[in-house]
């Protein structure tokens, strides 16, 4: 019985981690795309551009990879919506609590490029974030992505 729930108190901090790694990965998307807003108009914004565009990419495809399988703990990924797993308190299993798991990925977490779905490996390119407005519309996406993920954890992991 003390191994099953020493098991499960692994398993949730297993997927506190690909939370917390989840958050810093949006801050850092955040922070490219401040970056990439401060760029335009300047002589030197189409590559730097780029550079945003392909950096959002990668770290959208990082954070894929840390919600669908970095975050696994002995098979029990949480952060997977189709994740249940019942904890039971006592010996008859009267007592128990059942933990669910939630979508963690950039589509479950409705991160877009503005208009665009970012699909599991990133698609933004220069032509979606070469105006301001752009450039909001995919800032908005992530901290609705940065709201999703706090209040959806708190309730299930806190």
């Amino acid at each position: 019985m003390k191994d099953n729930i020493g098991e499960a108190i692994q398993m949730i901090k297993t997927a506190d981690t690909g939370v917390t790694g989840l958050r810093s990965m949006i801050a850092s998307l955040s922070g490219q795309l401040t970056q990439a807003g401060a760029a335009l108009g300047q002589s030197t914004s189409g590559t730097l551009l780029q550079a945003a565009a392909d950096s959002y990419n990668s770290v959208i495809k990082q954070m894929n990879d840390l919600s669908q399988t970095d975050s696994t703990y002995k098979g029990v990924n949480f952060l997977q919506s189709t994740t249940t797993l019942t904890v039971d308190f006592n010996e008859t299993s009267t007592t128990s609590i059942t933990l669910s798991g939630f979508d963690g990925s950039t589509t479950g977490l409705s991160i877009t490029g503005g208009a665009v779905a970012v699909g599991a490996q990133g698609n933004l390119t220069t032509a979606n974030i070469d105006t301001t407005a752009e450039i909001a519309a995919v800032q908005t996406s992530l901290n609705d992505a940065l709201a999703t993920l706090q209040s959806t954890s708190a309730k299930r992991f806190r």
